[in-house]
Parts: structure tokens; sequence; C-alpha cells
């Protein structure tokens, strides 16, 4: 056979395939029959029709994890208790409290929840509607243990641990505690320690405030209070002055057995210590002139007087929330920074009808350090909202005055929703003029139905009691809700540090929270912003500049060509 009938008896063979395959598939239809993705292809071969079913497997089911609340374990705080998971395949997630309302969620969020056993129920589906679900089971009691850590979650705690995320189990063998205060410096425990392992376990409380202190170049923890955390730790004092600081333990120089420097970069003193006491800083030995040189001129010469601050106090602003008909004893802590005995003379300012100073005047020997009591009280008549004042501590004779900013809030006995407000890190300092931005989230405590709950936002300036601004609206809630309110600053607000009030008031109770940020003058953002102006007009002069000069040499090179 040549190859010509070759060719041509395998064309037919081709055009003979193409046709039965047109034959074969004649008819062709999908059908889904309840979500079960049964394909029906319908053809006919020659003179007989054949049914082909083809089945697709659904998808895989969703995979789920909640990694917490942990199973059976006990959370010795009741706000702010983190629910995280981990999930793949989902189409979607959602929870409930307790066989409660379904909430749909698209990430981890935060919930307040009463005293008690709990379940929460966690549920995620496919495209193909298959559902998965998890569950874990936990108590919270708040009086099995206290941890008092206001110093640490406010808006200077920075990287400070967030008890609320641990539970009773967990805080018995806590790894890589951290107490911050981004202003000043940073502990950092380099052993587990035992929280509940205090000086006296059978209180079931643990007071890191009155028992820490991170101020101005000072970190301080009674260890003899709290054994459980002398322990090995670094260490980090910001915004020293010093060009060679030097470590001190107890006002003096600390010993190398003890302390050891690690570094000290952009004004921040960074040390290994092996238990706890009082750390501070000084500046250290500096090199001396080499020989021959002296180390200043001859003749007359200047002589400064530093001016040193006669005692400090350990805290610049509490936040206290009080219920109606309720007592609160708060503290400070003043500390003699002197070699000799000072006086101080203490003063309310704004809250008369709150404050009771235990005593008027202290008095303080060489470096000694005495905490003063107070009681906070919340009369049964008083009209629960945002009060402002201040307690003023003046040296007797001397220069040095601090002032201790308190923030009282006062809600009603009994009240069915809590309240929490924050202000991210990107609006704690504005213009006027510009906006702030507050997420708010409401936790119903046990109504057991859906509530339209009243909402009055109202900044105060911290200073002065003065109101900036007052806002007004109504949310519906179920279990939570969530809200992001956008304020916006009047134009002629004056510089300095200001209250957020949110005020929640459902069947005439009230519950409240509150979040700090400063005003601040938008002279740098000009100044800024007229640098830049400035370097682009000098960069266009010298371009122009350059290009004139050039100008000459390029006419005087064209007039060579010409003549040549």
């Amino acid at each position: 056979m040549n190859k010509g009938v070759k060719f041509l008896f395998c064309g037919i063979l081709i055009l003979i395939s193409l046709f039965m395959g047109i034959l074969l598939i004649e008819n062709f239809s999908i059908i889904e029959t309840n979500g079960n993705a049964i394909w029906n292809l319908t053809g006919k071969s020659t003179t007989q029709v054949t049914d082909v079913s083809v089945y697709i497997l659904p998808l895989s089911a969703p995979t789920l994890t909640i990694t917490s609340p942990q199973n059976n374990k006990t959370y010795i705080i009741n706000q702010s208790i983190p629910l995280t998971y981990q999930v793949s395949g989902e189409q979607a997630v959602w929870y409930n409290i307790d066989s409660g309302t379904n909430i749909t969620i698209s990430d981890s969020i935060f919930f307040n929840i009463s005293e008690g056993s709990h379940t929460i129920y966690l549920y995620a589906n496919n495209s193909m509607g298959t559902i998965i679900s998890q569950n874990v089971s936990f108590l919270v009691n708040s009086t099995r243990f206290q941890i008092i850590y206001y110093n640490y979650s406010g808006i200077t705690k920075g990287n400070s641990t967030n008890f609320s995320n641990y539970s009773y189990e967990n805080i018995q063998n806590f790894s890589n505690l951290i107490l911050e205060n981004i202003n000043y410096g940073k502990i950092l425990f380099n052993q587990n320690v035992n929280l509940t392992d205090t000086q006296n376990p059978s209180d079931n409380l643990i007071n890191l405030d009155l028992y820490t202190n991170i101020s101005s170049n000072r970190i301080e923890l009674n260890s003899t209070a709290l054994p459980n955390l002398n322990k090995p730790s670094t260490i980090w004092l910001y915004g020293l002055t010093f060009s060679n600081p030097e470590i001190l333990k107890d006002g003096i120089v600390c010993p190398d057995s003890i302390c050891t420097k690690e570094s000290y970069i952009n004004n921040i003193l960074k040390f290994n210590v092996t238990g706890f006491s009082i750390y501070s800083a000084d500046e250290g030995p500096t090199a001396k002139p080499p020989a021959g040189q002296s180390g200043g001129g001859g003749g007359g010469g200047i002589t400064t007087t530093i001016i040193t601050e006669s005692f400090t106090v350990n805290k610049n602003e509490l936040k206290i929330g009080i219920t109606k008909g309720s007592i609160i004893t708060e503290s400070i802590i003043v500390t003699n920074t002197l070699k000799s005995k000072i006086s101080i003379n203490l003063k309310e300012r704004g809250l008369d009808q709150f404050l009771i100073l235990n005593s008027s005047n202290i008095e303080l020997g060489p470096k000694e350090s005495k905490k003063i009591s107070f009681d906070i009280i919340a009369r049964e008549d008083v009209i629960p909202n945002l009060y402002l004042g201040k307690i003023i501590l003046n040296e007797d004779g001397g220069l040095t005055q601090k002032e201790v900013f308190l923030v009282i809030e006062v809600e009603s006995k009994g009240a069915l929703f809590d309240t929490t407000v924050t202000i991210p890190d990107l609006y704690s300092n504005v213009y006027p003029g510009q906006e702030i931005l507050a997420e708010v989230k409401l936790y119903n405590l046990g109504l057991i139905k859906r509530a339209d709950v009243s909402l009055e936002y109202t900044i105060k300036n911290e200073e002065t009691g003065e109101t900036l601004s007052t806002q007004n609206e109504t949310i519906a809630v179920e279990t939570q809700a969530s809200t992001i309110k956008e304020i916006r600053i009047p134009k002629d607000a004056k510089i300095g540090r200001y209250i957020l009030y949110v005020k929640t008031t459902y069947d005439e109770k009230v519950s409240s929270s509150s979040a700090e940020f400063n005003i601040i003058h938008p002279f740098g953002e000009q100044v800024y912003i007229l640098g830049i102006l400035i370097l682009a007009v000098m960069l266009t002069i010298i371009f122009y500049l350059i290009k004139r000069r050039q100008s000459p040499i390029r006419r005087h090179n064209l007039d060579k060509l010409i003549r040549k």
C-alpha cells in the first residue's frame, strides 16, 4: 500500500471517529439535586439511548479547632475573654454561648460573660452545606484569684501581659510575663512564675499596682510582698539623658554579679538582673582628658545649679470604676529622692463628694517611700456619670509639686450591659479639626431579648473638666454588639489631654467606659510640609541655574558647527 492510500485510509478513520463522538454526545444536561451535585449526560449511539450519571464527590468538611477559652479551665476575669480558633475550608463561622443566639464572626473576638459555668459552641460550614462544630466548657470565678494591674492595662500598657487571656491554671506556671509602661520602661521575667504564690497565698490576690513601680528612671518590685516574682529578668529604662549610664541598685552602683548591661541605644538602657529591688541609672564615669590637656579654661567660669525633684509619685493617673453605694480604697506611693527629711502636703481638687484623704500631710525620711491610702465613696444618691479631679502634692517650703489625676466612672447597680471603648494607637494623638475613631463594644450580661440601648459619647478635658463634645445614638443589642464611632474634634479645641466617656443606658441603668487621647498642636506637621515645599523650590532653582549655565555652551558649540 503506497503512502497516499495510507493517508486516505487514516483520514477516513478520523472522520468516522469524530462523527461517532457527535452522536454519542448529542444531548447533555446538568442536574443538581439537593446539593448532591449529580451530573447527567444523555446521548445515543446508533439507535440506542444511554444514560450516564457522573457523581461529583462533595468538598471535604472544614476543619475547626477552638484555642481559647480552654476546656475545663477556670477564668478569673469575666471581661474581654478571647474566643480564638483555627479554621480552614470554611464558608462561614458562627458561635453561641450556652445554646443562645447564634452570632456570625469572621475573626477572633473578645467577650464578657457572667460568673459560673458556660459552654461555647463554635460552628463552621462549607459551600456544600456541610457543618461541623466544636465546643468547650469553662468556669468563670472572679473570687478564685484577683490580679490588680490597672497600671498595666491602660493607654500606657504597651506589651504588658493581658491576664484576661489566661486561665487560673495558666497563671500558676506563667512564662514570658511582661510589665511595661511605654513612657518609662519594661520588665520581662526570664523564668516561669506562679502568680498565685505570693507572700500571703490565702488572700487569693496579687496587687501588681501596689508592689511594682515603673516610673521615670525607676523600676521597683517589692520582693518581700511578691517573692514569686523575684526572678532573673531583663529590664529596660526608657527616656534616659545620660551619656554613659551606669546601673544603680537601691541608689548605689549595682555589682556585675547582679546587674549585666546589654545595651544603651536611643536613650534606652537594657540590662539583666538576678532578682529584684529598686533599679535606676545615673551618669557613669567619663574618660579623663589626655595628659597635658586641661579640663577647662582659666579665668572666670559659669556656675550651673541643677534643681532636683525632692520626691516622686508612682502614678500620675488613676482610673476608677465604682457602683453606686460602694467604697473603694486606692493608694499611691511617694518617695523622697533627697538625703534629707521632707514634708509633703496633700489636697484634693474637684472630687470633694467622692474623695476622702486619710492625711493632709506626710513626713518622709531620706530616701524613704511611703504608701498613701485614700477612699473613693459613691453614695446612693450620686448620678452615674464621669467625674474628674486630682490629688495635688506639694513639698512644704520646696519647689516640687506633683498631681495625680483621678478619672471616676460611677455606674448603676445591676446594669444589664457591660461597655468597653478603645481608641486605636493611630488616633491617640490628633490635631484640632481631625477625627478620632473609637471602637465600642456592648455585652449583654443577662437580658434574654434584643434590646435598644442608648449611647452617649462625651469628650472632656482631663485638666479642666470642660466638655468639648457630646453625641448620642441608639443601637440594637442581642448578646453583644460592636460599633465604630467617628467624632470630629472642633477646630478651636485647646491642646491637652482628653477623655472619651461612653455611657450606656438601658432601663434607666448605666454602665460606662472611657479612653484617653491627646489633642496636639499641628505646628510640627506644618513645619514638615513647609520644609518639603522649600526643598522643592530650592531644587527647582538649582535645576534652572544648571540649565541656564549649559545653554551658552550649547549655543557656542552650535555656532562652531555652522562655521565649519
